[in-house]
């Protein structure tokens, strides 16, 4: 299946990270429009903004989808209506926070996948209560 791309708002940043491919779960950098990979279980003071647009080079600018469905890189197993938030890579994976953590989630997937293939994710960031 071909994954859905329907961005309703994109945003440009600048990457302070390595390289970022597209479709990886991106959050506020250490400075003013900057945007780095989403960690591993993102807390819920991550700030997460959405999922990068295009690929990008170290300091390059970087489109990043804020809101509409847009396909992430699968780091697992998903099932379709997820919620989803991120692996230390940046991809999108099923969020289970533990018991009393709250975990920051960047959407919902639409479609079930295998890790490594991209998913329609529905961009609206969240907090899930464990």
């Amino acid at each position: 299946m071909t994954a859905r791309r329907v961005p309703l708002a994109v945003v440009t940043f600048y990457n302070e990270t390595t390289t970022v491919p597209e479709g990886t779960v991106m959050c506020v950098g250490a400075a003013d429009n900057k945007a780095k990979l989403s960690g591993a279980t993102p807390a819920i003071n991550a700030g997460l903004i959405g999922l990068a647009f295009n690929a990008a080079t170290a300091a390059g600018p970087l489109d990043i989808v804020t809101d509409g469905i847009f396909p992430g890189i699968a780091g697992g197993s998903i099932t379709r209506g997820d919620p989803l938030t991120s692996d230390a890579a940046g991809a999108v994976i099923t969020a289970a926070p533990a018991g009393g953590v709250n975990l920051a989630c960047i959407g919902h997937a639409l479609a079930s996948a295998a890790s490594g293939d991209r998913v329609p994710v529905q961009i609206s960031r969240f907090i899930l209560p464990g």
